[in-house]
């Protein structure tokens, strides 16, 4: 999320080919569903995503997920793209998927990604738990988003090394 709110896929840890559920390539962003329906969508650099295709993304969560509640990692580092204003508002406020977060953490690791982040997070006020890291470590052994959002903690095994996929 960029301006934006995403939902994210970790790209330092190692991942278990067995344990997910779904991976593929959306209009440039990486959707990961493991098996405890963690959803990760990593955003590429040159991200500009409008709002029908932030659309498609979402129909493909709940296609996925089916009726169950998930957890939502984004992952922007070393985004600069953008997002309209109208796929900005749907990932707020307007997804069909909003009931079944449980919580979403966004990474982002500069400084200007990190600021329109918290513009978008003041501006449309998404209704579910988010919080802002620079690093994913610091999400899963965080006690305070484990406590307010009942997210379960992240085991970085887990999670996606998408630096060496085209």
């Amino acid at each position: 999320m960029t301006g934006i709110i995403f939902f994210i896929i970790f790209s330092a840890y190692p991942h278990h080919e067995n344990d997910h559920k779904y991976d593929a390539v959306h209009f440039g962003v990486r959707l990961h569903i493991d098996q405890q329906n963690l959803v990760h969508l990593k955003f590429p650099p040159d991200i500009d995503l409008n709002v029908t295709e932030a659309k498609h993304i979402d129909s493909v969560i709940l296609k996925e997920i089916g009726s169950d509640s998930f957890s939502l990692i984004v992952d922007l580092k070393d985004s600069f793209g953008s997002m309209s204003r109208e796929a900005q508002h749907f990932f707020a406020k307007g997804a069909p998927s909003i009931p079944q977060i449980k919580a979403s953490a966004i990474i982002v690791n500069n400084l200007p990604v990190r600021i329109l982040v918290k513009f978008y997070m003041s501006f449309f006020k998404p209704i579910y738990f988010t919080q802002i890291f620079a690093d994913i470590r610091r999400y899963s052994n965080s006690e305070k988003v484990a406590n307010q959002s009942q997210i379960q903690r992240i085991n970085p095994s887990h999670l996606i090394n998408y630096d060496n996929v085209n």
